[in-house]
């Protein structure tokens, strides 16, 4: 019962949201909106933000005015804009939020589109797509299994941005419908979405507020199958994985950052991620539970980092995390983690960028204290019609199916123009960590070939295959093959960077 009122909640937060927006959009239909920033010219070094960091010039692989830059489910399309940069480095501006875009596979939020749009409200994408989906569970412990699955499924991302005199408001939505042998189905509350508020109280001052939200039932099939990683709250976003039953994942942060000079900023971020999973049970079990088994994992604590700029190239700092990790289920655990090391992002070429961070983690669990060394890496690369995104990491992550403990991650996008029309993109994945005290992982395989057929309409073929090991109590084993077909509306930049 406790769990329908907290989904209630949710659902009730989400309908509040969508009213504020459409309230304020009222208020402000008359009020000219905010121009996009300009972009620094093409190989120029831009001067330091006034949050004290450097921003590279943005690169355009394809240099072709008006195309969306977003090929395929992996949406790491190859036009490269500032929201392509990885970045550690704290530059948080009203006109540079830093917020993830939803289903973007990593990219920066940004204005710089031609959105379908009322007021601040607006609308960013909206498909519309088949898939026929084979899952075999032969092969793992327990009865062996196989189905199909056939449904079509229309999803949409609306956004709602506004910007005030010291304060920036960035509400993100992507619902789901899907309809199963020719009838909706019940599970119509497959969705994600982003809260992301930002204020400037004073010239060297920003105080954020940064939570994202999702839900997805038991027929759950996203076609944008892809991780990526939030950076103030450790949240590792897996929508590839899958329990066959509810999930639900929650994440907030409240990010405060400081300039003390215009090279070095401080920063302190309190976060709290939960998760909650129902299952059905352990397959391998000869007699599964009469009621179906919920698991919750909770993490919460804060992160202190100061960066400093050393040139227009080059930025360096330090950080230190406390957190305290919590999971029901069979074993309950409680961990205490406490991680510090130095961060870096490096610009190595034109439009080669390299950040990462590295450094030792303590944790203490059941008065068990364990040292072991923590990390990440990111790479992205563009070229003139094409551009490469890996990331690698090890740390103490929160990843709402993978339980209590270390976790390992990385994937890597590629994204390729074809002429004016013709594109083509491929992704991978992997995810690994404990799964209620037994190791599991997951990892996906995806590509996708696109055709442009109106400026703003593409459509679309991909394939997804995605394979799933571990305590069946938390996610099913398994391989899953997708095949995918259908249209794409998406929003044309504003310029050609």
């Amino acid at each position: 019962m406790l769990n329908s009122r907290l989904f209630l909640r949710r659902c009730a937060y989400a309908v509040l949201s969508c009213v504020m927006a459409v309230t304020v959009s009222l208020v402000n239909a008359q009020t000219p909106s905010s121009p996009a920033p300009t972009p620094s010219p093409q190989g120029e070094t831009p001067a330091p933000s006034p949050q004290g960091e450097v921003q590279p010039s943005p690169q355009t692989p394809s240099g072709q005015t008006g195309q969306t830059g977003q090929t395929g489910q992996n949406g790491a399309g190859s036009t490269q804009d500032e929201s392509d940069l990885p970045s550690l480095v704290l530059n948080r501006t009203l006109d540079q939020p830093q917020v993830k875009e939803l289903g973007g596979g990593g990219r920066w939020f940004t204005d710089n589109v031609d959105w379908l749009h009322w007021g601040p409200v607006g609308l960013r994408s909206a498909e519309a797509f088949y898939t026929y989906a084979m899952q075999d569970n032969t092969g793992t412990p327990g009865p062996g299994t196989s189905s199909n699955l056939s449904a079509a499924t229309f999803q949409a991302d609306i956004v709602y941005s506004q910007r005030l005199r010291r304060s920036r408001f960035i509400w993100q939505y992507s619902p789901r419908v899907l309809i199963v042998d020719g009838q909706f189905s019940r599970q119509l509350a497959n969705q994600d979405s982003t809260f992301d508020v930002l204020f400037a109280p004073a010239t060297r001052l920003t105080v954020g507020i940064s939570d994202w939200f999702s839900f997805y039932g038991a027929q759950n099939t996203l076609n944008d199958r892809t991780i990526d990683r939030n950076n103030f709250s450790g949240y590792i976003i897996n929508p590839f994985l899958n329990n066959g039953q509810q999930t639900l994942v929650n994440s907030v942060a409240l990010p405060v950052i400081y300039s003390i000079n215009a090279r070095t900023t401080l920063s302190v971020s309190p976060f709290f991620n939960y998760g909650w999973v129902s299952s059905n049970g352990d397959a391998s079990q000869a007699t599964p539970p009469a009621q179906p088994l919920d698991i919750t994992t909770m993490q919460y604590g804060a992160r202190t980092q100061v960066s400093r700029t050393l040139s227009s190239r080059l930025s360096l700092g330090m950080y230190y995390t406390y957190q305290v990790n919590q999971e029901t289920g069979t074993p309950t655990t409680t961990s205490y983690i406490q991680t510090f090391g130095g961060t870096g992002s490096r610009q190595l070429g034109r439009s080669l960028f390299l950040t990462g961070e590295f450094g030792a983690s303590r944790s203490n669990e059941s008065n068990t204290i364990s040292w072991t060394g923590v990390g990440s890496v990111a790479l992205t690369k563009a070229w003139r019609r094409s551009s490469l995104r890996i990331m690698y990491g090890r740390d103490f992550s929160f990843s709402g199916l993978v339980g209590n403990g270390y976790t390992q991650y990385g994937w890597a996008n590629y994204a390729r123009d074809f002429g004016r029309k013709a594109s083509i993109g491929a992704g991978f994945g992997y995810l690994a960590g404990p799964s209620q005290g037994q190791p599991g992982n997951g990892k996906y395989a995806t590509g996708t070939v696109s055709y442009a057929l109106l400026r703003n309409l593409s459509w679309f073929v991909s394939y997804v295959s995605f394979w799933q090991s571990g305590n069946p109590v938390q996610f099913t084993p398994g391989h899953q093959s997708q095949y995918q077909s259908g249209l794409r509306w998406t929003a044309a930049r504003k310029t050609g960077f």
